[in-house]
């Protein structure tokens, strides 16, 4: 689902509400800010295990406010009534009753509105923990994509009982710090929900496929690589080193298995980073293009402008 329409405005409809904002929020530098578990510790209304992963209900700690902020860990989360508009990665999506989002690390999000009666259940996952636990989203690489397109899917009322029941239970042997394998039991339990959820989207998604070959496998490394060092590197050598394969080896796999060039993907999350920059940080044109490390800003004009149909200024500016 791409995201429903916003309900109308309407005496029978519930109020949309926005979260006061404070004075030290509306001060704050319009700098891209990073969400962690590690940073929301302070958070009352969250249970943890070390910065591994976290449940609430208490949506107001995130404090998204006007301004986007990248998301270091994996978030599964299901509205269980009213509604909430967000944009992730750029575009918006609507979470109504039942809906399940999920928000991959390094995505973008950013707070529009809800309603006053908005409630929601999720759980956070580091990535630390995904990658220790081999949980990694891009080890399946087809559900990856699909999930980056399709963030939000509505739920059976059995699937949200059956995911819904796990969190409960998770919060139970979380809280259980008297016992020896209480944190060791609530670890498994994290993995079975990760993998309730992700059967869950690719029923959703009926066109996913696990994927299990040595060449999608290639694949899933070099997209990992890409999203950690576009902004330094856009070379299909400097990838193809940390690979330890050759250039055109490299060229020729991730050809086969996503059906687009290296260099396309390597544009791809440049420009998505670019974007994400000029709209969510008051960095200047000159101080972007100096972070993604283009020679001068001429270079990253004509850059961004090939890709994306108009100007840094002129798409800074829409």
């Amino acid at each position: 689902m791409r995201g429903l329409r916003v309900p109308a405005s309407s005496s029978g409809q519930a109020r949309l509400r926005r979260p006061a904002m404070t004075k030290k929020m509306k001060n704050k530098n319009k700098e891209l800010q990073r969400m962690s578990i590690s940073s929301m510790k302070n958070l009352s209304q969250m249970d943890f295990i070390a910065d591994d992963f976290a449940i609430s209900d208490d949506f107001e700690g995130f404090q998204l406010f006007d301004f986007p902020i990248r998301v270091n860990d994996l978030i599964f989360g299901i509205c269980l009534q009213g509604f909430i508009e967000i944009e992730i990665n750029l575009k918006r999506y609507v979470l109504s009753t039942n809906c399940l989002v999920s928000i991959l690390p390094e995505q973008t999000v950013r707070y529009i509105r809800q309603s006053d009666d908005f409630s929601i259940q999720f759980v956070i996952m580091s990535r630390t923990f995904l990658e220790d636990s081999q949980l990694g989203l891009p080890n399946t690489l087809p559900l990856f994509f699909s999930i980056k397109d399709n963030p939000c899917i509505h739920l059976t009322a059995e699937e949200r009982d059956m995911i819904l029941e796990y969190v409960a239970l998770l919060k139970k042997k979380m809280r259980m710090t008297d016992t020896m394998l209480g944190k060791e039991i609530a670890r498994n339990l994290l993995k079975a929900l990760y993998y309730e959820g992700s059967e869950i989207f690719r029923q959703h998604l009926p066109n996913v496929k696990p994927a299990k070959s040595r060449k999608e496998e290639t694949f899933s490394r070099f997209i990992e690589l890409v999203e950690r060092y576009c902004k330094q590197e856009r070379s299909i050598g400097f990838y193809a080193d940390k690979l330890c394969l050759t250039p055109k080896y490299l060229s020729t796999v991730i050809k086969q298995v996503s059906g687009k060039l290296a260099g396309e993907w390597i544009d791809d999350f440049t420009i998505q980073e670019a974007k994400v920059l000029l709209k969510s940080s008051n960095k200047t044109i000159l101080q972007i293009s100096e972070e993604l490390n283009f020679v001068t800003q001429t270079r990253f004009g004509s850059y961004f402008k090939h890709f994306a149909g108009m100007s840094p200024k002129e798409y800074r500016g829409a």
